[in-house]
């Protein structure tokens, strides 16, 4: 996911001039560390943390329909993609558990039966296609 010369140049595109030999030169954990630790900021970069794992997931989805399908897709996609979905996962993570919370109304969602005289009915249908069954149930309530 790094070594890999389809992936080398979005790394290249996202990771400051000065830190590419660090990024590049460092064994697998290491390397994941620096970049976990990196999460607060990097150069032109406030969320490194979401980028980096955007990174990871698109250049391994990439790299899978490039083995099975033998499509790639552009460079300037590939960046303008990440940037993109990592705006909008920054955006998103922005929105606190408790704003939406305080959003929410309680309403009652149970089943009230209806008035004498009146009877609810309530059926269900289901069928086997393999073994040409069908069954059928009801609730009088």
């Amino acid at each position: 996911m790094r070594d890999c010369h389809m992936a080398t140049h979005v790394w290249k595109y996202f990771i400051p001039y000065s830190e590419l030999s660090t990024f590049f030169s460092l064994d697998f954990f290491s390397w994941l560390r620096f970049n976990i630790q990196q999460s607060k900021s990097r150069k032109y970069i406030s969320n490194w943390l979401d980028f980096f794992f955007s990174i990871l997931y698109f250049l391994w989805f990439w790299r899978n329909i490039y083995v099975a399908e033998g499509q790639s897709v552009l460079l300037t996609d590939k960046c303008k993609i990440i940037s993109n979905i990592t705006k909008d996962i920054t955006l998103y993570a922005g929105y606190s558990k408790e704003n939406i919370t305080k959003q929410r109304a309680t309403i009652n969602i149970c089943w009230l039966p209806p008035p004498f005289p009146l009877v609810k009915l309530n059926s269900d249908g289901a069928s086997k296609v393999h073994k040409q069954q069908s069954e059928l149930g009801w609730s009088e309530e």
